[in-house]
């Protein structure tokens, strides 16, 4: 299974969204488009749907660091995987996970 041309990709994801709009997109319609660009149903099942990547040429976005962020990995002393359950943690307002408490610039930080 190959790569399949932006534009070619383009043209087959906006007629099945207008399809799955209308509610009369079918399985038929995922399998015929997978076989005449020679790739997976899956493929063409993940183009059209919720968390499709954009048809457009561009990546998504990527997540920016903040210096709230940074100043918690030297906190953590560069343990990435300790900063997502406080930084989660505070966004959803629920105390952090470990139990303790977070310095202030975190927390505001992360507000």
């Amino acid at each position: 299974m190959g790569r399949v041309d932006l534009e070619k990709r383009r043209a087959a994801t906006e007629r099945l969204r207008q399809l799955a709009d209308a509610g009369h997109l079918t399985s038929r319609h995922v399998r015929l488009t997978a076989a005449g660009r020679g790739i997976s149903e899956h493929t063409v099942w993940r183009w059209i749907g919720p968390h499709a990547p954009p048809t457009d040429g561009r990546s998504r976005p990527g997540y920016r660091l903040t210096d709230t962020d940074r100043a918690a990995f030297v906190f953590y002393q560069g343990n990435v995987g300790c900063t997502p359950c406080p930084r989660r943690a505070v966004i959803k307002g629920t105390p952090a996970p470990s139990g303790t408490d977070l310095p202030e610039e975190f927390v505001q930080g992360w507000r």
